[in-house]
């Protein structure tokens, strides 16, 4: 271990400019305080498969939350279901079931949900953040058509063969869970005829829509959406009383329908949402619809290239982001109250070096042109990879990632802003076990992946701990954490009259 130090430290010296790092080693650093410290979570002593990063939601009662999945119940190697966490006003948090085969009574699915694959894509939720709202929707790959004895009346006559993006609406009553509708594939359920060749991932994403309604966006591989030609980016609009789908999916890439990627990439706003397809295939453009799913327009990025350049709207150039791909390392997010989507990734550092920065852009969801960027990282030399981005009802803005510029090893760093894009903090090493430099690592800690959501004050941070730790740290691979700060300057009670 004292040999491994002593290379990176040498590393660091060689490669790495005064300011190298992070200037601030924990939340206490720039004044934000840790309402929930961090703490493992959904362990049962079975080591996790890979892919299993927990991602999160926010509802409109002040609760925050995050899905995950996790072992069979009782816990069993190799196997996989999706679970819930809620992370309470009073600071509490209670850990529930995911999915549940049976709606009434209700029956938790508590057994191996995915006989296909056990380590794939991690689960999605969406939970409803008007005022007050406790509905829920949760998204995971699974096989219920595997099940007969559990799913009777899975599909309509679509044939199944692989692994399927399902939804679940769900209602939190207290800390309980209580199933509205059936786990449902949103995408083919109802269809009547076809038959699957290759999986339906997420792959994309769930949002909760300003009209109680749910967006829910698949990467579905299944060969049978019209005229593929590829993997495709398909939504459904799903009633948010019902959990059923309303109308027909269709591809939310309107540059070539027949064709896209996708990795989360959809944000709700006021009165619509925004899908990030693969940028590649989508022609550099995020896509707008209103909730209805009518679409409304497009943003098309001009990438800034010279750091000499301001940043944008200046001189037209539309973002600084400049990463390519399907989008794992690039988000986008909004509220339901907001009239802007929040895009955030890597891009040309100060001395023009590529993706060696973090960025976010605020676009204006009704014009679909910039209104402002913030360079996040204009402080110290990142490494960074995995950006993420959450923003509340008064459209302040957190921004996360991975970033192994203080120790060589990824850490999760943040950095708040309010509506302005205006920085509220510096960034700031976001887990107690964050270690700030290299002669000082201890337990090796390396944590990725980061997810976040934030309301009423409270913002929830996520990762997964890296399948390569150290050994001597106080987690293994792939064990899921989280955190819950305080928003600077925002009080844990909200008026809610005022909306």
């Amino acid at each position: 271990m004292k040999e491994k130090l002593f290379v990176l430290c040498l590393f660091m010296l060689f490669v790495s400019p005064v300011f190298a790092q992070c200037p601030n080693a924990s939340p206490a650093d720039v004044g934000v305080d840790v309402l929930i410290p961090e703490r493992l979570m959904f362990d049962n002593d079975v080591d996790n498969l890979g892919n299993w990063e927990p991602y999160t939601s926010a509802f409109g009662d002040g609760t925050l939350a995050l899905a995950a999945n996790s072992e069979s119940n009782p816990p069993q190697e190799n196997t996989e279901r999706v679970v819930v966490a809620f992370f309470n006003n009073d600071n509490s948090v209670v850990e529930v079931p995911g999915f549940y085969s049976g709606v009434n009574p209700a029956v938790s699915w508590d057994g191996n949900n995915d006989t296909n694959r056990q380590n794939g894509n991690p689960p999605r939720i969406a939970c409803d953040k008007r005022p007050g709202a406790t509905k829920y929707l949760v998204g995971n790959e699974c096989t219920p058509w595997d099940f007969p004895a559990l799913f009777p009346n899975w599909g309509s006559g679509f044939g199944y063969a692989a692994t399927v993006g399902c939804t679940q609406l769900l209602q939190k009553s207290g800390n309980t869970p209580v199933p509205i509708s059936p786990v449902i594939d949103p995408t083919y359920g109802t269809a009547t005829s076809g038959s699957q060749i290759g999986h339906i991932r997420f792959g994309g994403e769930i949002r909760a829509l300003s009209n109680g309604n749910f967006i829910c966006v698949v990467e579905d591989r299944s060969g049978e959406f019209p005229g593929a030609t590829g993997n495709v980016p398909v939504g459904s609009i799903l009633d948010g009383n019902t959990g059923q789908k309303i109308g027909d999916s269709f591809s939310t890439n309107l540059t070539d329908p027949s064709f896209g990627d996708i990795w989360s990439g959809v944000a709700a706003f006021n009165g619509g949402f925004a899908v990030k397809p693969d940028m590649g295939a989508s022609g550099n453009k995020i896509f707008f619809w209103n909730n209805a799913g009518t679409a409304q327009g497009e943003w098309e990025r001009i990438v800034r290239m010279d750091p000499n350049d301001p940043l944008p709207p200046a001189n037209g150039n539309t973002s600084s982001i400049s990463q390519g791909g399907r989008g794992d390392g690039f988000r986008i997010d909004s509220d339901i109250r907001s009239n802007y989507i929040y895009f955030a990734g890597r891009g040309i550092d100060a001395t023009g070096t590529g993706e060696a920065g973090v960025y976010v852009t605020k676009i204006s969801a009704q014009t679909r042109q910039t209104v402002k960027e913030a360079y996040v990282t204009q402080e110290f030399t990142a490494q960074p990879d995995r950006v993420n981005v959450c923003a509340d009802e008064n459209d302040n803005v957190f921004v996360c990632w991975n970033d192994s510029s203080n120790t060589g090893m990824p850490q999760v760093i943040g950095r708040f802003y309010d509506s302005n894009l205006d920085p509220l903090t510096e960034c700031f090493l976001v887990f107690e076990s964050s270690e700030a430099n290299p002669g000082e690592v201890v337990d090796g800690f390396t944590v990725n992946a980061p997810s976040c959501a934030m309301i009423n004050g409270r913002v929830l941070v996520t990762a997964r701990v890296s399948d390569n730790a150290v050994v001597g740290t106080k987690y293994v691979g792939q064990d899921q954490i989280a955190t819950v700060l305080k928003v600077p300057g925002q009080s844990s009670v909200k008026n809610w009259d005022k909306y």
